[in-house]
């Protein structure tokens, strides 16, 4: 037999068929300090309340990224006035956004499910891309602008990259 915690808490046992229930209930019975240990790592990895992506969740929230993150672009491109190309929402599982070297924007739609000063750092980073492509002193610079504070932002994103691997 084999158990499995899945990442909400479920648990699955895997039996053959010969196998009776009350002996899978005796083993499930016999695990539960290990499925609790599970159970905790998953609460401690990725926090008490787990958002579950899909393809029908991305089509759901697409539109509303964009007008959020558009509008975020122009508000703190006011303060830069870099010239912005194109600005697209994809269902990104490494990113949260990216700038072309024809300064086109792509921001990942989970970004609207992250705090509102996580979803400005993520902007005002890919925006500084058009002053500088590389992460270069002068970029940080640009970024130190507006938000003195980025450091603290970028290790607090990375507390969230598990919504990107969802």
């Amino acid at each position: 037999m084999r158990l499995t915690v899945r990442e909400d808490g479920r648990v699955l046992v895997s039996a053959p068929r010969c196998v009776l229930v009350r002996d899978i209930e005796t083993f499930v019975h016999e695990q539960a300090g290990w499925i609790n240990e599970r159970r905790l790592d998953h609460r401690k990895r990725y926090g008490k309340h787990r958002i579950f992506f899909s393809r029908t969740r991305y089509m759901a929230t697409k539109e509303y990224a964009r007008a959020i993150l558009k509008s975020r672009v122009g508000f703190l491109n006011e303060h830069y006035g870099f010239t912005v190309g194109s600005i697209a929402v994809r269902n990104q599982r490494t990113l949260w956004g990216s700038c072309s070297t024809s300064g086109n924007l792509n921001f990942n739609y989970r970004l609207v499910y992250l705090p509102h000063v996580l979803q400005e750092y993520v902007v005002v980073h890919e925006l500084c891309h058009l002053g500088e492509h590389s992460h270069s002193k002068r970029f940080w610079l640009f970024v130190a602008q507006k938000l003195p504070h980025f450091r603290a932002l970028d290790r607090e994103l990375k507390r969230y990259n598990y919504i990107l691997h969802a």
